[in-house]
């Protein structure tokens, strides 16, 4: 999975110089979907999906992904701090 050439979806949100993302995406019209693995510096590790379907059949749809990297990324640091997510 750290090989995974399509990295639009959540690896922006997840990959940075203390943690390394691995992934699988999956495209099919209007479903579209990651599972990753995120493996911080300190040794924690947390196993992420992202499952989502839209009205919309179409290819490309940038805003769909974006939404799917913002809500996994609040979840994930939610698990990592135990802030709720609505503290920010």
């Amino acid at each position: 999975m750290a090989d995974n050439v399509l990295r639009q979806r959540l690896a922006p949100d997840f990959t940075s110089d203390a943690s390394r993302w691995s992934s699988k995406t999956g495209t099919l019209l209007h479903l579209r979907h990651e599972v990753g693995v995120v493996d911080h510096a300190d040794g924690q590790s947390y196993a992420v999906a992202a499952l989502t379907a839209s009205r919309v059949p179409a290819v490309a749809q940038p805003g769909s992904e974006a939404t799917m990297a913002h809500v996994a990324r609040v979840l994930h640091g939610y698990l990592r701090t135990g802030a709720p997510p609505w503290w920010g």
